[in-house]
């Protein structure tokens, strides 16, 4: 890397991070207040306002575009319901995700730590999770459980953390379907989403590479009792990640 490119990236950080600094006070302060109000009807009242902040540093900040295809029923995108998953690299998918729908996720207990990232998470309703307490995890479970039981949408990352091990989805044999599972279990509707190139707008230090293009593939909500076992219901669910992923890699890069 040369010192102007060096410079224009530095540069374009800083504008990203004032892009972001803007939208947070002009979107999401003036939505605090309703954090009060019961997580359902929160969602329907800031939903619209987080959409757009997410929208705005992607497009705004980042200088990316995103190339969408969201194939959920009328019904799934009026009244958000059931188990969303989708594969994680980068904190930039949980943006590409949040510019869609706004869905109450489980993320590890230190995001709630990171500026702007945190407190959205708070405000979303996300369930914050110890990765290293066995205890922890249990917790969690019974969380998400209680909270797909009131018909409340709820998002998770089955690889758990960001893929740092490829550009691709990981493996099947290296996510975590608890969750998944529970969905067999109570048949709750599954929306399966494929994120690509998210992470591409970030470089490997963390300096803006304006005019990258991600992709998001949301599929149609199914029906996890339309599979014989949970296990075949959780290989199908992540054979389609991989799937969406590949579908949006032929479409962007060609």
């Amino acid at each position: 890397m040369n010192v102007l490119t060096l410079i224009v990236q530095i540069f374009l950080t800083v504008w990203a991070f004032l892009v972001s600094l803007i939208a947070f006070f002009t979107l999401l302060i003036p939505t605090i207040p309703f954090v009060l109000l019961p997580k359902a009807r929160r969602l329907k009242v800031v939903g619209p306002f987080w959409r757009l902040f997410a929208k705005i540093i992607i497009r705004v900040g980042l200088g990316a575009h995103i190339y969408l295809e969201d194939h959920r029923s009328e019904k799934m995108k009026k009244y958000p319901h059931g188990l969303y998953i989708c594969n994680h690299q980068s904190l930039i998918d949980v943006l590409l995700n949040m510019s869609v729908y706004t869905i109450p996720p489980i993320m590890k207990k230190q995001v709630l730590y990171i500026p702007l990232f945190g407190l959205l998470g708070y405000a979303s309703g996300a369930i914050p999770v110890d990765r290293s307490s066995r205890k922890s995890r249990k917790k969690i479970l019974r969380q998400a459980v209680d909270h797909l039981k009131k018909g409340i949408a709820l998002f998770v990352y089955p690889e758990g953390t960001r893929n740092r091990e490829k550009d691709g989805p990981k493996e099947l044999a290296k996510i975590k379907p608890a969750l998944l599972k529970v969905a067999y279990e109570n048949n709750y509707p599954t929306v399966i989403a494929s994120a690509y190139r998210a992470k591409n707008s970030l470089t490997s230090q963390g300096l803006v590479n304006w005019g990258n293009t991600m992709g998001l593939k949301v599929q149609h909500e199914i029906t996890p009792r339309d599979f014989a076992t949970s296990q075949e219901f959780v290989e199908y669910c992540w054979q389609q990640v991989h799937r969406g992923y590949h579908e949006l890699e032929e479409i962007i890069k060609n």
